[in-house]
Order: C-alpha cells, then structure tokens, then sequence
C-alpha cells in the first residue's frame, strides 16, 4: 500500500499497514482509486439509495462493475454477497467485486464460486496493488 500512499492527499496506509487499518470511508476512496489507477471510470456513490453499492465502474471494455466494501470486525457472510449479486442483476452488471479486508465466511465463498463475484479480502487487497502499481 505504500504506492497508494504517494498518490492520496493524506497519506492514509503506511507502508507497513494493511486496508483492515482504514475506516470504511477510507477504504471506499482506496477502492475507487486503484480501479482508477487501472482504467476503469470510476463513480463513487452516496450514502442513501445506494443498493449496496459503494462504487460504480465502467470498465474499460464499457461494461458496468460494481463494487461493495465492508469494513467489519468479522468474516463478511452469504447474504451480503447474495445483496451484491442482486444490485448486479439491478444494474446489469458483468462484474462485482466485495471488498472485506478480515474476510468472507465459508458460506460466502461457495455462494461466490461460478458467479461473476470478485472476493477481495486483505490478500487479494495486497495482490491488486502489486500489479496496478508495478506494471507501470
């Protein structure tokens, strides 16, 4: 994360810390800037009327993506990953990504598995930072 620190006005993760360290906010800017950093046009939502979804993509293929953030104490679970795939259908989205950085449920993985659902838990977080920020 320290290459996103160069590139945030506040300088929000250190290099030593994980995205379990941001508070929800900042972990909804984190996401809709590394998508940015990857190509995709990138909308962050507002609180209410949302569906669930905390930034909207337009990938660079122009098809929509949405994205989901939780930032809690614990394992995300089945039913926000079946709320995700709902404002995908709503949205017609090909893609959606649920970011969790302690976690998704056993459950959640396999109601995620053979449906177009991104799992981004603290390792994958690390995994698309390293290959956004040093292809370049």
């Amino acid at each position: 994360m320290a290459a996103w620190e160069n590139n945030t006005p506040a300088g929000l993760v250190s290099q030593h810390q994980s995205a379990r360290y941001l508070s929800a906010q900042e972990l909804e800017q984190f996401a809709a800037q590394l998508y940015a950093k990857m190509g995709y046009q990138v909308q962050r939502t507002g609180r209410t009327g949302d569906h669930g979804v905390d930034v909207y993509l337009i990938n660079p293929e122009k098809q929509v993506e949405l994205v989901q953030c939780k930032q809690w104490n614990r394992p995300v679970g089945e039913p926000q990953v079946r709320d995700l795939y709902g404002a995908m259908a709503h949205a017609k989205a090909v893609r959606g990504w649920l970011w969790a950085p302690r976690g998704f449920s056993e459950a959640a993985k396999q109601w995620a598995r053979k449906k177009s659902i991104i799992l981004v838990d603290d390792g994958e977080i690390g995994r698309l930072i390293e290959s956004t920020y040093h292809e370049s």
